[in-house]
Order: structure tokens, then C-alpha cells, then sequence
């Protein structure tokens, strides 16, 4: 009898759950989930216009894979993928140092404002200092002799993409070292002293306490960043919409470009299905690993 006062107490508390969850569900499936099936359905069309279309069966996703600036994209895409990820590790240092100092909350306020800033105000912002003519770059190199920093920035197809990857560095950089940061303080101080009495260095304490305490915040910047990094479009599409070139097209700026300046919607329908699913695989492979481990 028990038992099934409390089989009954759980389902209960589960449908009040459900309740509560239904309305944001119907809403994410209104906006969402319809917008995706809809953009499925496009891609096996081949558009003249908004309104005039004809079945094309797979063509479209057959001419994707014979495209060189899909190619090119896709490329930038997981560049840019990997480098941030690589340099979420740089990200951890500083926040397991900022940890260890008693101003670490100034600090981290200070890092996270530009995280603050809408992308396209970033993108302006840094359009300004880029500029050969009267960016803050131009200044210093003028100033101090550094012949170096007289370039091209933005208009050299070798240094465009990687100029716009300083930008989603810098508006990225304060989100992650806050959410470090928030990772740490909540081990227990207790381990690391225990660690230094048995006389373990610093290398091993990071090593051997410190990541695998963090393992799932990792985890979730890891996917986090796989995310922002296949649909980074904001500061791209302003700066140079994709140019030099293709030297800066990414998926969404391709996709973008495709549907409502070329109208070929069912041709950028196929692709943004692959950006969904190429997003969704390298997610779960992320954390199907985290959970092995």
C-alpha cells in the first residue's frame, strides 16, 4: 500500500512537471522544430523565386558536395571551431590564476564587458581599429615605428579570417573565464590542501584535481563553443561578408547569401540541414565521450 502511495506521489510530481514544461515545449516546437521540418522540405526543391518552385529530389544535396565554396565554408566553420577550443584550455589558466587572487572579481567583471556588447556594435567597434586609414592600428604603428601592424586587415584574404577570429576571441574570452572561474570556487579547498601536505606539485594538482573537477563545465564550453562556432554570422557578415573573396565565408554567411540574394533557397535549405546535423554529431560525440570518461 505504501509503495503505491508513493508510485503514486512520483507520477504525480512528474505530471505537474510535464505541466509546467508543456507551454515553453509548444512554443520551442512552434518556433523551432517547425522552422527546421519546413527547411527539410525546402531542400528538396529547386526555387526560380519566393513563390515559384519545382521538386529537384536530392539535387540539391548532390550539387552541395560538388560546390568549392561550401567546401570553403565548412572549412572555416571547424577553424574556427578547433582554435577556440584550443584556447578555452588558455582561457582555464588564467581563471585558475585569477582564483588564487583576492581581486579576481574586478577582474572578471572586467573581462566579461566585452560579452556585454551585441556582436554588430563589436564588429563596428573593431571595423574602426582595423581601418588603414584611421584605425587605433594605424595610430600605434605610425607612433611607435611598428611596421608590422601596417596591414591590410580586413582586405588581405591571408589575414582577414584570422583578424575576425581575434574579434570572436575577444567577445568570447570573459564568458568562458567567468564560467571557469564559477567552476572552481566550487571545489573544495580542503582537496588542494590535502594534495600540497602529501607534497604534489602544482602541475599534478591541475592535472590530477583541478580538471577532472571541472570535467563537465569543460564539457558543456566544449559544445558551447562547437555551437557559437558553426553559427558565427554577426561579426562576419558586417565586417566582410565573407571577403575578401571567400577568404571569410562561413555556413551562415553562405547560407545567408543564397536564399536572399540569390533566392536559391532550396539549394541554402540542403545546407543549413547539414549544419544542423554536423552540429548535432559533434555535440553528442562531445558528450557521449564526457560521459565515458
Amino acid at each position: 500500500m505504501e509503495r503505491y502511495i508513493k508510485k503514486m506521489k512520483n507520477l504525480r510530481n512528474n505530471l505537474l512537471g510535464y505541466t509546467l514544461v508543456l507551454p515553453a515545449f509548444l512554443i520551442y516546437g512552434l518556433i523551432v522544430l517547425l522552422a527546421v521540418f519546413q527547411n527539410f522540405y525546402y531542400s528538396f526543391f529547386k526555387f526560380t523565386n519566393i513563390t515559384s518552385y519545382e521538386f529537384a529530389g536530392l539535387d540539391n544535396y548532390i550539387n552541395m558536395f560538388k560546390d568549392k565554396v561550401f567546401y570553403t565554408a565548412i572549412g572555416h566553420n571547424l577553424l574556427w571551431a578547433f582554435m577556440i577550443i584550443i584556447l578555452l584550455f588558455l582561457f582555464l589558466t588564467i581563471a585558475v590564476f585569477l582564483s588564487k587572487i583576492k581581486s579576481r572579481t574586478i577582474l572578471g567583471a572586467i573581462y566579461f564587458l566585452p560579452a556585454t556588447i551585441p556582436f554588430v556594435v563589436s564588429a563596428i567597434m573593431w571595423g574602426w581599429i582595423y581601418n588603414p586609414n584611421f584605425g587605433i592600428l594605424q595610430s600605434i604603428a605610425d607612433l611607435l615605428k611598428l611596421n608590422f601592424l601596417r596591414q591590410q586587415w580586413l582586405g588581405d584574404p591571408k589575414l582577414a579570417f584570422y583578424s575576425l577570429f581575434l574579434i570572436g576571441v575577444w567577445t568570447y574570452f570573459g564568458f568562458t573565464v567567468i564560467i571557469f572561474l564559477s567552476a572552481l570556487q566550487n571545489i573544495d579547498r580542503s582537496i588542494y590542501d590535502a594534495a600540497r601536505i602529501d607534497g604534489a606539485t602544482e602541475t599534478k594538482i591541475f592535472f590530477h584535481i583541478t580538471l577532472p573537477a571541472i570535467r563537465n563545465t569543460l564539457s558543456f564550453l566544449i559544445v558551447f563553443s562547437i555551437i557559437m562556432s558553426m553559427k558565427v554570422f554577426d561579426i562576419i557578415y558586417v565586417m566582410t561578408q565573407g571577403g575578401p573573396g571567400y577568404s571569410t565565408e562561413v555556413m551562415s554567411t553562405y547560407i545567408f547569401k543564397l536564399a536572399f540574394r540569390g533566392q536559391n533557397i532550396g539549394y541554402s535549405s540542403a545546407i543549413s540541414i547539414i549544419l544542423i546535423i554536423l552540429v548535432l554529431s559533434l555535440a553528442v560525440t562531445v558528450l557521449r565521450r564526457n560521459q565515458k570518461e
